[in-house]
C-alpha cells in the first residue's frame, strides 16, 4: 500500500549545471560574465497578468538542442538560483536552437533524456506497473500562450521554444511554463472494510506512463497509481462531507483520451470494493447528463465524491476549495 504522499521540495544550497558530451565549453558559465543568451522563466496566470513562478516552482531542468536535434546542454536550477535570477544566462555560438524546460521533476518523476530531442518524462517511483504520485509538473515548450489541450492535440516540432542566437546581439526571450499535471482528489464516504477500516486504498488504473518533450501523452504505455487515504471533513457549499480523502498528482492528460478507472480497494485484503470509469461519471444539470470533463477543457483539478450507502454507491463530481478541507490529526 502506498500512503498518501505530501509533496515537499527541499532546495539544494547550490545551482546544478550539467552539460553532456565531450566538449560543451559553450554551456552556461558559473557566473553572469560573458553570457550572450538570456532566458527568463515565467508561470503566467490565465490572464497573463501575474507571474506565479515563485511559490509553485522550486526546480527546473532545461534541455537545449541544436537545429539538427542533437543535445547541446542540460541544466538544472533551484530556488537559490531563482532568487538571484529567475531564468538562465549562458553563452552559446550563433545558430538556431530548440529549448524545453520541465519544472519540479526529479523527485517522483524522472527525465529519460537522450542525446536527441526524442526524450520523455515518466514516473520514477513504480513497481510492477504501479506507482504513487507524480511531481506537480510544469512545462515550458514555447513562449507563446498555448493552452495544454491544444498542445496535446497539435504537439510537434513547432511546440519547442525556438531560439535564434545572433552572432552580434545574442538572444533574449521568455519561457512561459504551463501546468503539466492534473490533480485528482477523491473523497470516499461511508466505506467499511472487512477489518472495520474506514480508510480504503484508491487506485487510478490506466494512466499514461509518460509525456514527450512537447507535452504529448505517450500512448501505449499505461500505469496504475495507488494511494492510501486519510479521514477528513470537507465543507462543500455549507454542508460537511465526512470521509476518506486522497489526492493524486498525475501527468497531464485529457480523460477522454484514456479509459481511466477509479477503484476503491479494501486495505486489509486488496480486494476491489467498487470501481467506476472516470469518463462515465456525470452530474445532473439543467440540460441532462453533463460529462465530468469537457474533452477540450484545460481543467487542472478533478474532484469526486464516492458515497457508500445502504442502497448502493453514489458517485458525483463536486468541487471544493483547499481551505474547506480539515484532515484528521494523527
Amino acid at each position: 500500500m502506498k500512503k498518501l504522499q505530501i509533496l515537499i521540495f527541499t532546495a539544494a544550497p547550490f545551482l546544478f549545471t550539467g552539460c553532456f558530451g565531450e566538449d560543451f565549453s559553450f554551456c552556461p558559465p558559473e557566473g553572469p560574465e560573458g553570457f550572450n543568451v538570456l532566458l527568463h522563466f515565467r508561470l503566467p496566470d490565465e490572464n497573463y497578468e501575474a507571474d506565479l513562478f515563485k511559490g509553485n516552482i522550486t526546480r527546473t531542468r532545461t534541455v537545449i538542442y541544436n537545429e539538427a536535434g542533437a543535445l547541446v546542454c542540460d541544466t538544472i536550477t533551484n530556488e537559490n538560483h531563482h532568487n538571484e535570477f529567475q531564468g538562465l544566462r549562458m553563452k552559446l555560438p550563433a545558430g538556431n536552437y530548440r529549448v524545453v524546460s520541465w519544472a519540479n521533476s526529479g523527485v517522483l518523476t524522472g527525465l529519460n533524456r537522450r542525446d536527441t530531442d526524442y526524450s520523455h518524462i515518466t514516473y520514477s517511483d513504480k513497481t510492477d506497473g504501479v506507482t504513487g504520485n507524480a511531481d506537480p509538473l510544469y512545462h515550458a515548450p514555447k513562449s507563446a500562450a498555448t493552452p495544454p489541450a491544444t498542445r496535446v492535440e497539435n504537439a510537434g516540432a513547432n511546440e519547442y521554444h525556438h531560439m535564434e542566437v545572433d552572432a552580434a546581439t545574442g538572444h533574449e526571450s521568455t519561457l512561459d511554463f504551463h501546468q503539466a499535471h492534473r490533480i485528482v482528489e477523491i473523497l470516499v464516504e461511508g466505506f467499511s472494510g472487512t477489518d472495520g477500516s474506514t480508510t480504503p486504498d484508491v487506485k487510478l488504473a490506466g494512466l499514461p506512463e509518460g509525456l514527450t518533450f512537447t507535452g504529448l501523452s505517450r500512448h501505449g504505455g499505461l500505469i496504475d497509481a495507488m494511494l492510501g487515504t486519510e479521514m477528513a471533513t470537507v465543507d462543500i457549499n455549507g454542508r460537511e462531507y465526512r470521509g476518506a480523502l486522497t489526492c493524486f498528482h498525475t501527468l497531464y492528460l485529457r480523460t477522454c483520451d484514456y479509459d481511466i478507472c477509479i477503484k476503491v480497494l479494501d486495505p486489509a485484503t486488496g480486494e476491489e470494493a467498487f470501481s467506476v470509469k472516470m469518463n462515465d461519471i456525470s452530474s445532473s444539470g439543467p440540460d441532462g447528463a453533463l460529462s465530468i470533463i469537457d474533452p477540450n477543457s484545460d481543467c487542472d483539478k478533478i474532484q469526486i465524491v464516492i458515497r457508500f450507502t445502504a442502497l448502493g454507491v453514489e458517485v458525483f463530481p463536486q468541487p471544493w476549495g483547499s481551505e474547506d478541507v480539515e484532515v484528521d490529526p494523527y
